[in-house]
């Protein structure tokens, strides 16, 4: 089975943190492992606020959101087996820890120097590489992948950079290639404008239509939304010539 064909389907965190956490006993200790990591909340988030925290936080355990941010990773492993992968806002860094043992290797990027520093400190994986490196210095990234996270970013970022970001996702993509993506991805404007009044670090709030149209016009036109909280795209192969 491909696993770009489960795509369609809706995102049900709890049977993939099911599948995963309670079948591996290696991911179920990296599992434990994080969600230890509560002290000195203050001190790990970073801009600012939480959203570069960590699941043990006392906030995204009150609201169960920390299976959410745990079960967008694991929901990854198929698609990561073996690849060359790259995050691009990583924050913390303990989204790749939790997946190390599958992908070949896995680069993350994120702009802030405390949040890298903090990931190469307490992640020893020596499949990742943590890199201080914004969505606007992308373009140095000489290197290309299989696989591109970029999860709880494009909200975060200003219209004109989040073009940059979606543009050099195609270029740094192999043929054939997989992006996913988690947001908050509702169907209507008025949802989105209203999410993005919640929330002063979303300055913009993509619909499906919205980042539909983003992504074609970067020639990634096969793509699918899991519900309103993930996406996962694929980069066509090389075109057959036409002689």
């Amino acid at each position: 089975m491909q696993p770009f064909d489960l795509a369609g389907r809706a995102f049900h965190y709890g049977a993939i943190l099911t599948h995963y956490a309670y079948r591996y006993p290696r991911l179920r200790e990296k599992v434990r492992n994080i969600m230890r990591r509560t002290s000195s909340e203050g001190a790990l988030t970073v801009d600012g606020h939480a959203e570069r925290g960590l699941p043990g936080f006392s906030e995204h355990r009150r609201y169960g959101y920390h299976r959410y941010m745990m079960a967008r990773y694991m929901y990854a492993i198929p698609y990561i087996r073996g690849k060359d992968v790259l995050e691009i806002g990583c924050g913390l860094g303990w989204g790749a820890h939790l997946i190390s043992e599958y992908p070949a290797n896995v680069t993350c990027i994120d702009r802030s120097e405390a949040a890298i520093s903090y990931a190469r400190r307490e992640w020893k994986d020596p499949a990742v590489q943590y890199t201080v490196r914004s969505v606007e210095e992308l373009n140095a990234a000489g290197q290309t992948y299989d696989v591109v996270l970029a999860y709880e970013l494009i909200e975060h970022l200003e219209v004109e950079v989040a073009r940059v970001l979606v543009r050099e996702i195609a270029r740094l993509l192999r043929p054939e290639g997989v992006v996913i993506m988690s947001s908050y991805f509702p169907e209507q404007d008025w949802q989105a404008r209203q999410a993005e009044r919640k929330n002063p670090f979303h300055p913009h709030i993509y619909t499906k239509g919205e980042l539909s149209q983003l992504l074609a016009e970067v020639g990634i036109t096969e793509h699918r939304f899991k519900g309103n909280l993930m996406l996962v795209a694929r980069k066509a192969g090389q075109l057959a010539s036409a002689d």
